[in-house]
C-alpha cells in the first residue's frame, strides 16, 4: 500500500484546492474564501500528521507570517484580500520553514507575471488594471514545497 508523505500531501492538497481558485482569479478577480479555509485547514492537519504539536504549531506560524507579509501590500493598495488569504493558507502548507522561501518564490513570480501582462498590454496598446496573483501564489509555493522535497 502506498502511503503519501507528507510532502506529497502537501503539494497535491495545495494544488487540488488551488487550481480552481487559479481559473476563477484569472476570470474573475476573485479568490473564494472557502477555497483560502480548505486550504489551511489541510496545512494545520499536514502539520498534525507530520510532526504532532510541533507541526501544527509550525503551519499556524507559517499562516501567520506568510499572512503578515502579503497584509502590508493590502494595506498599500497592491493586492486584494483575496490574495492575502491565499497566501496566509499557502503558508499554513508551507510551514514556518518554507514560508519565507514561499513567499520570495511567489514575490519573483508576481513580478515576471506583472511584466509579462505589461508587455502583452503594450503591444495590444492597452492599460492594465489588475493582474491576478493567485497563479503567482500557487507557483510560488509549489516552488517552494519542491525545493523542500530534494
Amino acid at each position: 500500500m502506498l502511503t503519501p508523505s507528507a510532502q506529497q500531501a502537501r503539494m497535491l492538497s495545495m494544488l487540488a484546492i488551488s487550481i480552481p481558485v487559479v481559473i476563477e482569479d484569472i476570470r474573475n478577480r476573485r479568490i473564494p474564501n472557502w477555497s483560502c479555509a480548505a486550504l489551511f485547514v489541510c496545512g494545520l492537519a499536514i502539520g498534525v500528521w507530520d510532526a504532532g504539536l510541533a507541526g501544527f504549531g509550525s503551519a499556524l506560524a507559517g499562516a501567520a507570517v506568510a499572512f503578515a507579509l502579503f497584509l502590508a501590500f493590502h494595506v498599500a493598495g497592491g493586492m486584494g484580500g483575496g490574495d492575502v488569504k491565499l497566501m496566509g493558507a499557502c503558508g499554513a502548507i508551507a510551514g514556518l520553514h518554507g514560508v519565507l522561501t514561499a513567499t520570495m518564490m511567489t514575490a519573483i513570480a508576481g513580478a515576471l507575471a506583472a511584466l509579462l501582462s505589461l508587455g502583452v498590454a503594450a503591444l495590444r496598446h492597452r492599460r492594465v488594471e489588475s493582474i491576478a496573483y493567485a497563479p503567482a501564489i500557487v507557483i510560488g509555493t509549489a516552488v517552494a514545497l519542491l525545493g523542500r522535497a530534494g
